[in-house]
Formats: structure tokens, C-alpha cells, sequence
């Protein structure tokens, strides 16, 4: 007969496993072990069995008497669980700050304008303060505005603007607005871990003055645009404060309004844009294009000058004192054709017209026995019309025009020379 401890031994030798109580208490009853000290073990297991059970039956009544409570605070549990799951899910998720975004009206219908206002900006910054990872007490002094405490930490500053860089928040439309009109206020992000999310919603246009309109037709009958002066030497009379001839996508009528005009020309005239500006101020809006095209017609080949006799022997005049005969030569002056010019040909800048003849003057030189005959041309320019005549006495010397060096061969060379340079002169005599 085997002790325990050999009997286990032996046991465990053929079966690989320790024995149960049944096993123990076979073995004993075969008269393999011996059967005090079973008895010794068979009263331990029991022991321990009997405690184990009865543990068992105390938990089972405790559960059974408070299984409400159990399921309650298991619920509790769970749903804590559950809820930082959560929270912790929705913290990671870019957040939407369109609704932060507001957007203001201003001007008139039709011209109004949208520019974008509200606390956007320092949410956006908060949160992305939140996510670079600036302290609690930093985030809310961003939200409230005080945006500084972010360029504290250099590292962190530029993760901020990184982010906030990638964030575009802007409108589809901000001017030339009109109540009614739908726009797409959008929040643009290409980084995948921009804490910002993408997003957009319709803004409806309110709240605009009401406005006027008016057409480039309108305008000119305010203000009309004249042409004066004489076929092939038309000028326009302009507000040049309301009008320009010139587009920045029209060059090619660059300097119209300079040009001599010649009756059947067509001129383009614009508003100019700070006139349109000034009127948009006030509410009044073009409609239609800013331009139009003006004819040209009305203007006279030449004046209808009542005393023109009166002011060629007034340039005959002329033309004798500056050839006065003396004891060493003799002139002799006569006048050959008369010309009408639609312009000053003076040096000066002011505005009228010419009136020249060409003369023809024979010098006989006694002191060198010599007789020549040149041309030369003579005249006055600037003139201007007081009703239907020239105010001949008030002429000067300023208003003479020509000189002794300019010397021709003949009638035809100094009348070559006009038309060169004045090719829409008009014989008057």
C-alpha cells in the first residue's frame, strides 16, 4: 500500500494529469492508499468544496436580493463607456464653422456689394490652436479674440498657420449684387488632418437700397457732346470729366477727340469709369453699354465772314509795310489767291482759324541793278467771329502770320507748300 504522495506520484506517472476525489477515494476503497491519510485530504477537499459553495450560495443570494442594482450599475458602465467612446470620435472629427460666418449687404440693388463678418475667424483659430496642442487656457483666449498668445510657441505657431493657410472661406460672388440673388458661402480644405471641415450653404441677398438706372443716351442728352469748328478741321466740345474717348479694351480710338474731324466720320465716346463710379455712389446704375458712336455733320467748309474783303486788304496792308519801297529798291506787291484754314496755323495754342494769301512780289534793286520776283505767303491766324465779321481792328502783330524766309519760285510752289501741310484749305477769292 502506497502514501498518498506515492500513490499521486504513480498517478501522475501513468495518466499525465493529477487524480479527482473519486479517483482518490476508488484507490482507497482498492486498498491502494492509505486510507488515514485519505481520509486527512478527503476532509480538506470537502473543507475547501464546502466553503467554495457556500461563498457561491452568499453571491448568488447578494446578486439574486440586488439584481436590479447589478443591471443598473452595469448599464452606467457600459454607456460611460460608450459616451468617451464617442467623445472622443466626435473630438477627432473636423469641425464645421460655417455658421460662424456671416455675411453683411451694403449698397444699392443691382451694385450691391457682400463682404463676410462674425466671430469666424478666432473659432477657426481656437480649434486649431486645440489641435497643434496649445493648453485649455491658451484655446479660450484665442476664442475670445486674443489671437497673440499663439505666436508664443514658435512650433506650434506654424502648424497654426499651416492649417489656416489651407483654409479657404469665401462667397462666389461679392459685388454687382441684387436682392434676391442665391450665393455659395463655402469653407474650402485640402489637408487631410485639417481640424476645419469643408462645408458650404446658400446665402440669400437682403437689405440693399433701392436704385436707379440710366443709358449712355441719357447722359449725352444732359450733356451734349458738341462739334465745332469746320469741315476737315472739326473739333468736339466735350464735359471731359463725364466723357473719354479712349477704352483700355479699345485702344485703337485712343486720341479720337484729337483728331480734325471731317463731317461722316464716326467717333466713339465713352462714360468715364469715374463718373460711373461717382453716379454708382448715388445709386444710379448704367444700363446698357457705357459708349455709344457720334457722327459727325454740320460743319461748314468755310465762315460766311461779311467784311473777308475788309480783313485781305488789311493783309495786302501788311504785306506793303513789310515791302516798303526806298531809294534803293521798288517793290511791287500783288496779291495772286486767298485761302480759308480750318485752324490756328500760329505758333500758338489758342483755338480760331487762318485766312493767307500767297503774294507775289517783284523787287527791282537799284543799287545792284537787279529786278527778282518771288512769292511769299502771308495771312492771320486765330481769327474768330464775332456775329458774322472779324473784329479787324483789334488785330496785332501776334495775329500775323509769315515770313520773310519763306520764299517761293512760284504761285504753285507756296501753294504746294500750304496743301502739304493744310491739304482741306479752301479758296475763298
Amino acid at each position: 500500500m502506497d502514501t498518498e504522495e506515492e500513490w499521486k506520484k504513480g498517478f501522475h506517472q501513468l495518466n499525465d494529469r493529477e487524480p479527482s476525489v473519486e479517483e482518490f477515494l476508488e484507490a482507497q476503497a482498492n486498498g491502494e492508499i492509505e486510507s488515514e491519510e485519505i481520509e486527512q485530504n478527503i476532509k480538506q477537499e470537502q473543507s475547501v468544496s464546502s466553503t467554495s459553495k457556500n461563498n457561491s450560495n452568499i453571491f448568488r443570494k447578494l446578486f439574486e436580493k440586488n439584481k436590479k442594482y447589478f443591471i443598473i450599475a452595469g448599464a452606467v458602465i457600459a454607456l460611460v463607456i460608450v459616451v468617451i467612446g464617442v467623445f472622443s470620435f466626435v473630438n477627432s472629427r473636423p469641425k464645421n464653422i460655417i455658421n460662424e460666418v456671416k455675411v453683411d449687404f451694403s449698397g444699392y440693388n443691382k451694385q450691391g456689394s457682400a463682404t463676410l463678418s462674425g466671430n469666424y475667424k478666432y473659432v477657426m483659430e481656437s480649434i486649431i490652436a486645440k489641435k497643434v496642442g496649445y493648453s485649455n487656457s491658451d484655446v479660450q483666449a484665442v476664442q475670445k479674440g486674443n489671437d497673440r498668445v499663439l505666436t508664443a510657441d514658435y512650433t506650434k505657431s506654424r502648424q497654426v498657420e499651416k492649417y489656416i493657410e489651407d483654409t479657404t472661406i469665401g462667397l462666389n460672388k461679392e459685388s454687382d449684387l441684387s436682392n434676391g440673388d442665391k450665393l455659395i458661402l463655402s469653407i474650402k480644405t485640402s489637408l487631410k488632418d485639417n481640424p476645419i471641415k469643408t462645408s458650404k450653404k446658400t446665402i440669400k441677398v437682403s437689405g440693399l437700397k433701392k436704385s436707379t438706372t440710366y443709358t449712355m443716351n441719357d447722359i449725352i442728352k444732359k450733356y451734349p457732346i458738341k462739334i465745332t469748328g469746320y469741315n476737315h478741321f472739326g473739333t468736339l466740345d466735350y464735359n471731359d470729366k463725364i466723357y473719354t474717348f479712349s477704352d483700355s479694351s479699345d485702344s485703337s480710338n485712343f486720341g479720337d477727340n484729337e483728331k480734325q474731324l471731317t463731317n461722316g466720320d464716326s467717333i466713339k465716346v465713352y462714360l468715364s469709369s469715374d463718373y460711373i463710379s461717382n453716379l454708382s455712389d448715388k445709386g444710379q446704375i448704367i444700363e446698357g453699354k457705357p459708349e455709344t458712336m457720334i457722327k459727325v455733320s454740320g460743319l461748314l467748309d468755310s465762315p460766311k465772314i461779311s467784311n473777308q474783303s475788309d480783313l485781305l486788304n488789311q493783309i495786302d496792308t501788311v504785306v506793303r509795310n513789310y515791302n516798303k519801297s526806298d531809294d534803293y529798291a521798288k517793290y511791287e506787291v500783288t496779291r495772286q489767291d486767298s485761302y480759308f484754314i480750318g485752324e490756328n496755323i500760329s505758333a500758338s495754342n489758342s483755338s480760331g482759324f487762318s485766312i493767307v494769301s500767297i503774294y507775289k512780289i517783284d523787287d527791282d534793286n537799284t543799287l545792284i541793278k537787279e529786278k527778282t520776283t518771288k512769292y511769299y505767303i502771308y495771312g492771320y491766324a486765330g481769327l474768330k467771329l464775332s456775329g458774322d465779321k472779324i473784329n479787324i481792328p483789334a488785330l496785332n502783330e501776334d495775329d500775323i502770320y509769315g515770313r520773310y524766309e519763306n520764299i517761293y519760285n512760284s504761285a504753285q510752289e507756296a501753294l504746294d507748300s500750304l496743301k502739304s501741310k493744310y491739304p482741306s484749305l479752301v479758296k475763298i477769292n
